[in-house]
């Protein structure tokens, strides 16, 4: 449903939010005044994201800025309130801190010249040894540090290659500039995606690094026009059919023409659809697993982090189907998703089953086992059976 354009629907608009009586005010879900969100990271090893390729450089950090967000205090047409305020989402103009967490939680500082703190940019030296990490900004004036942040990412892992990917992506193709990115990179790539628009829906059908540049990188997952749609479903089949990754027990297989293109009808058009092999079936001698299996060493901790997810209306922000072991999502605002079970991140199937000979009925365990899910910001999404 597009902005400035007249659509004649056969459904009900399914609303994102809840909605607020005469006499109530709005819900209050944008993050409080004087907190520093990242607008965009890049380093001196790159322009497009947060890479470095040692422990040596910079990063320069761009803050969000004022934005306007709705006005908790908004009294309705005819009140004193207006609809809208504004609040200040910068890095202030006091000396604070930025540091990089690591995956166990110990804080490695960076180095800060006082000129290089600004209220709208920040340049910090990481220093010898950081590892890998959220990058995470505190004001110097008020001590608020940054919610979602971004990883920083230093060096590659064994066999990788940086993927670097620049918006926008044209908005009536599919795949897009993201998606073409991940169908031809190798497991355990680092897809790199810069500042920019990216009008896609996204299948992540193999254990990359998919690390977006801070809230700046949006992914839009408008389904429009109806030919994108129909190319996405298209090469999910093709997928399938490839064996580039398996179903669940239960799922069903067969696709078809028409609205409800199983198996993914409740998953259709989602931000990021992740899809994987299963493992292989335990044998005497050992099946060797696929390449691209989420578990194997040199995969683990394939992720999605640092973007910005909004305009999905079926399938929500995340949908992960099954087999994604060690998967990492952090670091992402996901707002204004609709979903058919949830619009923010989904792991598994809640009523998917399985039926034995005898009759006996045993839901699916999608098998997305220690799966990390931090520092996201997820607000403002809505499901079919309400918001």
């Amino acid at each position: 449903y597009m902005p400035g354009t007249t659509t004649y629907l056969d459904t009900p608009v399914v609303p994102v939010a809840a909605f607020a009586g005469p006499d109530q005010f709005p819900l209050d879900c944008a993050l409080p005044d004087g907190t520093p969100r990242i607008h965009s990271v890049t380093t001196s090893d790159s322009d497009v994201g947060p890479y470095l390729t040692t422990d040596n450089g910079t990063v320069t950090i761009n803050a969000l800025g004022t934005v306007q967000v709705p006005n908790p205090a908004y009294d309705g047409v005819g009140g004193t309130q207006p609809r809208t305020i504004a609040r200040d989402f910068g890095f202030g103009g006091t000396v604070g801190t930025v540091e990089i967490i690591d995956s166990n939680g110990l804080s490695y500082p960076l180095t800060i010249d006082p000129a290089d703190w600004t209220a709208t940019a920040i340049t910090a030296t990481v220093a010898g040894g950081t590892p890998t990490g959220t990058l995470v900004v505190t004001r110097g004036d008020n001590t608020r540090s940054s919610v979602n942040g971004v990883t920083v990412q230093i060096g590659l892992r064994p066999g990788a290659n940086m993927v670097p990917v620049t918006g926008p992506s044209a908005p009536n193709v599919f795949p897009g500039a993201i998606q073409t990115a991940i169908d031809n990179a190798n497991p355990n790539d680092l897809i790199l995606v810069g500042e920019g628009e990216y009008n896609e829906f996204i299948i992540m059908w193999k254990p990359v690094q998919l690390q977006g540049a801070g809230e700046g990188t949006l992914i839009n997952a408008v389904k429009a026009p109806p030919d994108k749609l129909a190319a996405y479903r298209l090469r999910l089949e093709q997928l399938l059919t490839n064996g580039d990754f398996d179903l669940l027990p239960g799922q069903l297989a067969g696709f078809r023409p028409g609205v409800m293109a199983e198996p993914f009808s409740s998953e259709e058009g989602a931000g990021v659809l992740v899809v994987a092999k299963a493992p292989p079936p335990l044998t005497d001698p050992p099946t060797e697993p696929d390449p691209k299996s989420f578990d194997l060493p040199d995969n683990q901790g394939a992720r999605i982090d640092g973007f910005t997810i909004r305009g999905a209306d079926t399938g929500g922000g995340v949908v992960v189907n099954g087999y994604a072991d060690y998967l990492e999502i952090s670091n992402n605002l996901i707002i204004n998703n609709n979903g058919f079970f949830n619009g923010g991140i989904r792991v598994g199937h809640p009523f998917l089953t399985t039926q034995d000979a005898e009759g006996v009925v045993t839901r699916t365990d999608a098998d997305n086992d220690f799966v990390r899910i931090s520092n996201n910001q997820i607000s403002l999404n809505g499901g079919f059976d309400g918001a």
